[in-house]
């Protein structure tokens, strides 16, 4: 058996998850009311400054402070899923583990759930680009991300 995870650029996914929660009301897809519920108020620059407060309501899970590798090392730090593949080029990484698997199966060439924010980097602030940077310290230096 093989396992795998999918990883992405922290800064990309903070953009991603904002809207993905704003865009949640009332369906209870996300799992997490709290963040639903403030984020209906939050533009971007909120939903940092409410990353930034470590006393900040959030969701029982407290998913939010976590990084990547928290969900993906063992106990010792070291990776416990045999291939890591990065959401920036999900279809050539998918393609190469299915033909390394020799898997009867095809990599489908139209995407599920697109949305047209534009580029990441347009969301941030030096201010706001360094806190996901603090906060994701972890996973920029396992997986070289960048701003």
């Amino acid at each position: 058996m093989t396992s795998f995870t999918v990883v992405r650029n922290p800064w990309d996914w903070h953009v991603s998850w904002f809207h993905y929660l704003k865009e949640d009301r009332g369906r209870g897809q996300s799992g997490m009311p709290t963040e639903v519920e403030l984020f209906q108020k939050f533009d971007f620059s909120d939903y940092l400054a409410w990353l930034a407060d470590d006393n900040a309501p959030t969701s029982p899970s407290g998913y939010i402070r976590k990084q990547l590798v928290d969900y993906i090392t063992d106990d010792d730090g070291e990776i416990a899923v045999d291939v890591i593949l990065r959401q920036e080029k999900l279809e050539d990484d998918l393609a190469a583990m299915i033909g390394d698997l020799n898997l009867a199966t095809e990599v489908p060439r139209q995407r599920a759930n697109s949305s047209e924010r534009g580029d990441y980097r347009g969301y941030y602030d030096d201010a706001g680009a360094e806190l996901v940077a603090r906060r994701h310290r972890d996973d920029i230096a396992q997986f070289g991300y960048t701003f």
